[in-house]
């Protein structure tokens, strides 16, 4: 699926030399697939998705990579898109996210 092969191409890109921590994906798709994706990165329940709306007609939606001092990392939606697209404030963070260690701490990333 989607999210599987953009993890694996992010991790080809890196052991390529690439500096993905600085990586920019942009992804162009219709309301209902990219609430789908969403639903899947962020794993809303499917109450969370059916209570989303559709972004309008060109918005953006914006995930941002946060990371913290010990260099672990996790990507968040930006308060304005979860209220553009009618999300409980717990849907823009991942559940039972498994946090990971970005390349330049010296840790692979998986």
């Amino acid at each position: 699926s989607f999210i599987p092969t953009l993890i694996r191409d992010c991790n080809q890109h890196a052991m390529a030399g690439h500096d993905v921590n600085n990586l920019n994906v942009v992804i162009v798709t219709h309301g209902l697939a990219l609430r789908l994706m969403l639903m899947r990165w962020f794993q809303w329940s499917v109450d969370d998705f059916e209570q989303s709306q559709n972004p309008e007609n060109c918005e953006l939606i914006t995930m941002n990579k946060i990371k913290d001092l010990a260099g672990y990392a996790w990507m968040e939606l930006e308060e304005k898109d979860r209220v553009s697209l009618d999300l409980p404030a717990t849907c823009g963070v991942p559940r039972n996210v498994h946090l990971h260690r970005g390349a330049d701490s010296g840790e692979k990333v998986k």
